[in-house]
């Protein structure tokens, strides 16, 4: 039997993923699914306290990159939706979490305490994240998943938001309004303006081709590789950090999926958050 809490649920996920409903209601509902448990695979926890990651797996193959660049890439797999707020709470809660120093070993910045989450809802992108503290938590879930999880590359990053042709949004080659959470006003490029991080995966006409949701808007993405060298990896260097993707703050006539922004490797704010690949 249909319990009534079972009945919220179902009647929230289909809100959330309706098209036809402004953003500002979606998201309303997103919160109210993350007061009862938003079940969705990716955006919460197992029960063994691990962040359950949904994969979306990319083909090895050319791809473009940048203006007009084309790179081979490795086959990769990437999470489906920004690590949530839930996800990186346990971390942050974990006995050999956050406050396990072998985590920051050999990176410019060990933090003692988490930053603060601007939007307290767990299924809501995390936020104010350093890119220390996402290697950090990196290296602790690779640790118990048994195997290598880490940042994407930009490289990665970009594959997977403009798809296998390439384009200059996941969606398709134009912007189009209410396709992400951004800030529309600027421009008169749409009506919309959230204002704050919504629950992931709220934009499904945003999209990529695979199924990756939220890689425009939301939260900028921390990404691997350092802005000045995209081919240094190194973890230990203080150079910058690219982020991709754009967060809800930015105006939208200034994104596509090209896109690049950089911040130091040690800072994290609001508006920045991450999601992780496994090779």
């Amino acid at each position: 039997m249909m319990t009534q809490t079972n009945l919220a649920v179902r009647s929230l996920l289909e809100l959330i993923r309706n098209p036809l409903l402004p953003p500002i209601e979606r998201a309303a509902a997103g919160r109210a699914l993350a007061e009862v448990g938003d079940p969705r695979p990716g955006v919460g926890v197992r029960p063994d306290g691990v962040p359950d990651i949904d994969w979306v797996c990319f083909a090895a193959g050319e791809v473009s990159y940048q203006e007009g660049e084309h790179i081979m890439l490795p086959s990769f797999c990437l999470s489906r939706y920004p690590v949530t707020a839930a996800q990186f709470q346990a971390f942050v809660e974990a006995e050999d979490g956050f406050e396990t120093a072998s985590w920051w070993e050999g990176l410019v910045s060990r933090e003692r305490t988490p930053t603060d989450q601007p939007c307290p809802h767990a299924n809501h992108p995390r936020e104010n994240v350093s890119w220390c503290a996402a290697i950090a938590f990196c290296r602790w879930l690779s640790h118990r998943l048994g195997q290598t999880i880490c940042l994407p590359s930009e490289q990665q990053w970009e594959r997977a938001a403009r798809g296998p042709a390439g384009r200059a949004y996941p969606w398709g080659n134009r912007y189009s309004s209410g396709c992400a959470n951004l800030n529309e006003l600027p421009g008169d490029v749409g009506p919309y303006r959230l204002g704050y991080t919504a629950a992931v995966g709220l934009y499904p006409a945003g999209d990529s081709p695979e199924g990756v949701c939220d890689l425009i808007g939301n939260v900028w993405e921390w990404c691997l590789n350092e802005f000045w060298d995209c081919d240094s990896i190194e973890l230990s260097s203080g150079g910058e950090r690219v982020m991709r993707g754009g967060s809800w703050s930015c105006a939208a006539r200034d994104l596509t999926a090209c896109s690049r922004e950089l911040d130091l490797p040690d800072y994290g704010y609001g508006g920045v958050g991450f999601r992780v690949v496994g090779v």
